[in-house]
């Protein structure tokens, strides 16, 4: 038994009740008042990174301290491991008391799983 859509996926996304729903639960959406770390593979095939960028922008726009870091080599599956070269510090220095950098900074990486440079 096969079943036909109703309406295409792009008329679905545009219902004024699934919109809505979507609207308000959109990643980035409002922007954090805290400072945030993003991290985002360039060559990510499941979320492109320019949806990072665009979102990393109204972030900063909004007035949210944002360290974003874009990673080259970087797949979806493949920056899980370098999540704690990155995070783990960062978060360490927020727990510890020492605030993030105030205003926006992005930075493009060869590979995050490297040891930061200084």
């Amino acid at each position: 038994m096969s079943f036909a859509p109703a309406c295409s996926l792009d008329q679905l996304l545009n219902l004024p009740a699934i919109k809505v729903v979507l609207d308000q639960t959109s990643l980035g959406t409002p922007a954090p008042t805290m400072p945030t770390h993003v991290l985002q593979g360039v060559i990510d095939e499941i979320s492109p990174v320019e949806s990072a960028d665009r979102m990393v922008e109204s972030f900063c726009a909004a007035g949210t301290s944002v360290e974003y870091t874009r990673d080259r080599t970087g797949t979806h599956n493949g920056l899980v491991p370098a999540l704690e070269n990155n995070f783990d510090p960062w978060l360490r220095l927020r727990f510890d008391g020492i605030p993030a950098s105030s205003g926006c900074t992005t930075d493009t990486v060869l590979s995050a799983l490297l040891p930061p440079e200084n």
